[in-house]
């Protein structure tokens, strides 16, 4: 099984990225620059992507496939998505995760973040990149 990460760039990426995403009953939704896909045997396993709003970046959606365990591959996943941003000189994101998801739990026990804001059950996060 061969595994990587890559940078979607072609309309075949994001129709895969979608796919994925479809699977694991995220809604659609538009994926901007960057999207980076975990790759295992030519198929994604994961994905992050970012939107803009109101000149703020978000991260995300972040969807891992459910087939199995996939806590490392979401830790690399988020750090890879880091790099990207500071390589185009990128300072600070923002990113949600929906509140008592697996992510929220993972944030809450090895970190030390806290919500800046709320909306209904998503909390929102400021990540600061050195």
């Amino acid at each position: 099984m061969s595994v990587g990460f890559r940078l979607a760039k072609s309309p075949k990426d994001f129709h895969k990225a979608h796919a994925l995403m479809r699977a694991e009953g995220v809604p659609k939704q538009k994926l901007g620059f960057p999207t980076l896909l975990v790759v295992e045997d030519n198929d994604p396993v994961g994905l992050i992507s970012t939107d803009i709003q109101n000149g703020m970046i978000i991260a995300g959606p972040l969807v891992v496939k459910s087939d199995r365990r996939r806590i490392q591959t979401a830790i690399t996943m988020v750090e890879m998505y880091e790099m990207a941003l500071r390589s185009m000189g990128i300072k600070t994101f923002i990113f949600h995760v929906e509140e008592g998801s697996f992510l929220d739990k993972m944030i809450s026990r090895y970190s030390e973040y806290q919500p800046y804001a709320t909306e209904g059950t998503k909390k929102f996060f400021i990540r600061r990149l050195n």
